[in-house]
């Protein structure tokens, strides 16, 4: 018997998906039938990543909210429906129950958070636990919010393969930095956000998530530049770690593969990713003068420029 992270009691743990299955039945769905890891992609996997941290009442109590946010919101967006969506405080519960698994996670992995944050991600996991075990209004730290994201087709891009990254991607870590704080958790179409110090919310537009009914309005922005630096960042870490860990004959069976399913890929949301990604050209934005790294990049992304274009110099 162990110990449940969710209700603390002693209990036989359950495998607890940290990004819902759902999510990744649909990505083998629209794509390959097997995932690989960006720190391990020589070994294919059919299902996301689990852990054993929750008793089975807390499982279900989690499982409930997320058929909710895949029959409202997840299917009808990867289907193609545009919103306005309708949404009740089951929306608000599943994105901190995503959030809190991750960071309850993550505080148990010696060197995953600063030392100087670390005290106050504790604070946060309380906090949320109490939520979600109570359903009780959040006082503090009730900062989320869920952006919809789709593939960029401006005809530049800036990093390699970003809008695999963007639109089919799974990634999650808790976002920390000298005056900033928050949890970050994607997959597919959703990224989703728990900003937990002082921010300008006027650069967030559409996206905050209220802790009762509501409505997900687009078009969404994301303007804050340090989320843009963020995203932009963990875009280019993600590529360039599969990149180095994927050995030669792994890379050769891909490629075997996709040229032996090519016409049935190229149709999928893989294969949409991909066509997006070879059409988009990552380049420096060339002009007359030089432009700081630590400048907003000329393109108009809000990005400083060693994160956008001048990444790919």
């Amino acid at each position: 018997m162990n110990i449940c992270r969710l209700c603390r009691k002693e209990a036989e743990l359950r495998e607890s998906h940290f990004i819902p299955k759902f999510a990744f039945r649909w990505l083998k769905d629209t794509g390959s039938p097997y995932f690989r890891q960006v720190v391990a992609p020589n070994l294919r996997h059919q299902d996301g990543p689990k852990r054993k941290l929750l008793c089975q009442e807390c499982e279900t109590r989690f499982s409930k909210r997320e058929v909710y946010f895949a029959n409202k919101i997840f299917y009808p967006v990867v289907s193609g429906e545009k919103a306005p969506f309708e949404y009740d405080e089951r929306l608000a519960y599943f994105v901190i129950s995503v959030l809190w698994r991750d960071l309850v996670d993550s505080i148990h992995k010696p060197g995953t958070i600063e030392t100087e944050q670390i005290d106050l991600f504790r604070v946060v996991e309380r906090e949320w636990r109490t939520f979600l075990l109570d359903e009780q209004p959040l006082e503090k730290y009730n900062q989320i919010h869920l952006f919809i994201t789709d593939f960029l087709t401006s005809g530049v891009q800036p990093v390699k393969n970003f809008n695999v990254y963007m639109a089919r991607n799974v990634d999650a870590t808790p976002m920390h930095g000298r005056e900033f704080a928050g949890a970050y958790v994607k997959f597919a179409r959703f990224l989703l956000f728990a900003v937990l110090t002082p921010y300008d919310e006027s650069k967030w537009v559409n996206t905050r998530i209220n802790f009762g009914s509501g409505m997900l309005t687009q078009p969404q922005g994301l303007h804050d530049p340090r989320i843009g630096e963020f995203l932009v960042s963990r875009a280019r870490i993600s590529n360039e770690m599969y990149k180095e860990n994927l050995s030669s004959k792994q890379q050769q069976l891909i490629s075997e593969y996709q040229d032996k399913n090519l016409d049935r890929l190229i149709k999928t949301d893989l294969g949409k990713a991909l066509t997006a990604d070879f059409l988009n050209e990552v380049m420096p934005v060339m002009g007359t003068e030089k432009v700081g790294r630590n400048e907003k990049c000329p393109c108009g992304s809000g990005i400083k420029y060693k994160y956008c274009h001048g990444s790919a110099t």
